[in-house]
């Protein structure tokens, strides 16, 4: 049997006469192979790669096939090569990371490893949007201390902190054919395409691996892990990490309110990348001032910090008419006053007791003698009203 074969069928496997398959510790590992076939895959067709007659095997999808001089040109990409796929925006109030992990994983059509461990990782709130499963997964893993994710070599998705167990390559089975220090790559002659990335072959932690094959020779370039990503293609994912995100959690987004529980609002964002959000606490911009107001106020939507965990809203949009007002927070008690109302009764008062006469043994009595103190009362009354806070006494 050839040294690497790739099949859907067991029974029909290919021969691989040339090829690469890189293999990075975090993320996607994909193969590019020339195969001594005419019969083409199709594309999303699962395959297997297999290896050293069984020793090993790469399960992934076929991503791209096409004829080339009586060979087939391949690109298989890890697992179900869903992690391309556009997730379903979904808000979460106080998850387990471990269940939006669940609901990435199905997205993606991508089965999760056993041993996935995300440090039993626990949000007040969560925001996945209309982005791509991996860009989705490194937000949701970024705050968690050591978590890196990739699709492992039997396809599934693992999420969790690196162990760095020793290779299964025997000590017969490679040699190092050069080891460029200042860059950390090993060149290695293998009897086979074994080594994974994640691993400690002999002295060092392996971060990367190509290995390149060519009939039944394998040639493999190993990055050495050091203490971050080694690499042309981490390099290159550096700059795009560093470029801007299709989706920017940092700016506000405008939304119209669908209900209120307390001083929480569920909230519909006019962004279709979004979902309709769940129990988003508002920002009054007034401490201890709690408002009530009906569905269909506009407002806007944002993340303390750019942090998917922490939405908020704020700002309504102006016309809004709300139902009730208290300032003092949940424990204020006491109504406010009507100012008009109150002084036009305290007038009406001041002014009866100006003309008032009431009954005597001798007749009815005569007004105040000096009647100025209340004259002058009514006539203060509208200074203690105020041009700048002003209210309505029945709701809208």
């Amino acid at each position: 049997m050839s040294l690497v074969t790739v099949f859907s069928d067991a029974s029909d496997q290919k021969r691989v006469v040339t090829g690469v398959i890189s293999m990075p510790r975090q993320g996607v590992w994909h193969a590019d192979l020339f195969v001594d076939s005419d019969d083409q895959f199709d594309v999303g067709t699962g395959v297997t790669i297999g290896m050293n007659d069984g020793a090993q095997f790469l399960n992934g999808t076929v991503a791209r096939a096409l004829l080339y001089q009586g060979m087939q040109q391949v690109r298989v990409v890890a697992g179900a090569g869903g992690m391309q796929a556009a997730a379903k925006p979904r808000f979460y109030q106080q998850p387990a990371a471990a269940d939006v992990l669940a609901d990435l994983a199905k997205d993606a059509g991508e089965t999760l490893a056993d041993d996935v461990d995300l440090g039993g990782a626990q949000f007040d709130a969560w925001t996945t949007i209309a982005s791509t499963v991996g860009r989705q997964l490194a937000e949701l893993i970024r705050p968690i201390a050591g978590c890196i994710w990739r699709i492992t070599a039997d396809g599934k998705l693992w999420v969790g902190s690196e162990t760095w167990p020793a290779s299964d390559v025997s000590d017969d089975e490679w040699a190092t054919l050069d080891y460029d220090h200042w860059r950390g790559v090993i060149r290695l002659g293998m009897l086979a395409p074994t080594l994974l990335p994640g691993t400690v072959l002999g002295q060092e932690k392996i971060d990367r691996v190509e290995h390149h094959i060519d009939r039944d020779t394998v040639r493999t370039l190993a990055w050495v892990f050091r203490d971050g990503p080694a690499g042309v293609d981490q390099d290159f994912q550096a700059v795009a990490r560093a470029a801007s995100r299709p989706f920017d959690f940092f700016p506000l987004y405008a939304g119209t309110t669908k209900a209120q529980n307390q001083q929480t609002f569920d909230v519909q964002p006019d962004d279709d990348r979004l979902p309709l959000m769940t129990g988003v606490p508002i920002r009054n911009g007034i401490p201890s001032l709690l408002v009530t107001v009906p569905p269909g106020a506009r407002v806007l939507v944002g993340w303390d910090g750019g942090d998917p965990r922490a939405p908020f809203c704020a700002l309504w949009g102006g016309g809004e008419k709300g139902t009730s007002l208290i300032y003092g927070g949940a424990s204020a008690d006491q109504p406010w006053l009507m100012g008009k109302l109150l002084t036009d009764l305290l007038s009406k008062v001041l002014q009866a007791l100006a003309t008032h006469t009431h009954p005597t043994g001798v007749g009815p009595s005569g007004p105040p003698e000096d009647p100025s103190p209340y004259t002058d009362a009514d006539t203060d009354l509208p200074n203690t009203l105020s041009d700048w806070v002003i209210t309505q006494k029945t709701k809208p």
